[in-house]
């Protein structure tokens, strides 16, 4: 991923270096704020896990605790912030359709199935099955969209 993330951030063509130029000068610092992304992801994950298996805490109130803080600032930031006036006004599931009804259900057995990979696996092997579940993704998309998977598109350009 993170050869990935380098590889998007060169030009496709060499007309558009004098554009590049410019980005590329703060290169070094995108390079070093993805290195620190993916430490802070890597130690959230092994923290994580080491709170699931070593506490005597059950997963289902660790769920709960980390939704009541979810449901908090999503309210304060996502509610209130950004949509509040059309909340107040026209409700709050305004706008919604039978697909995100769909969306919020699978990112909801999602996040439990996630717990529970970290809690009886490991998170090596949570990663590992979020990659393979990208990879397939693309496939089926690339099946069902019509969609080209060419090899810029496989190296992350």
């Amino acid at each position: 991923m993170f050869i990935g993330v380098i590889l998007t951030n060169f030009p496709d063509h060499k007309e558009d270096l004098p554009f590049y130029t410019h980005i590329s000068s703060k290169l070094p610092l995108g390079i070093g704020i993805t290195v620190l992304a993916t430490i802070i992801s890597g130690f959230s994950g092994v923290y994580v896990e080491k709170v699931l298996k070593h506490t005597p805490t059950s997963i289902w109130i660790r769920n709960i605790q980390i939704g009541v803080y979810t449901i908090i600032l999503g309210f304060i930031f996502g509610v209130l912030l950004m949509d509040g006036k059309t909340v107040f006004e026209k409700g709050f599931f305004t706008g919604y359709s039978i697909w995100t009804w769909i969306a919020i259900i699978f990112h909801s057995l999602g996040g439990l199935l996630i717990t529970f990979v970290v809690k009886y696996a490991d998170n090596i092997l949570k990663n590992f099955a979020s990659s393979i579940s990208i990879v397939f993704t693309c496939l089926i998309s690339a099946i069902w969209f019509e969609f080209q998977i060419t090899l810029f598109f496989c190296i992350g350009k």
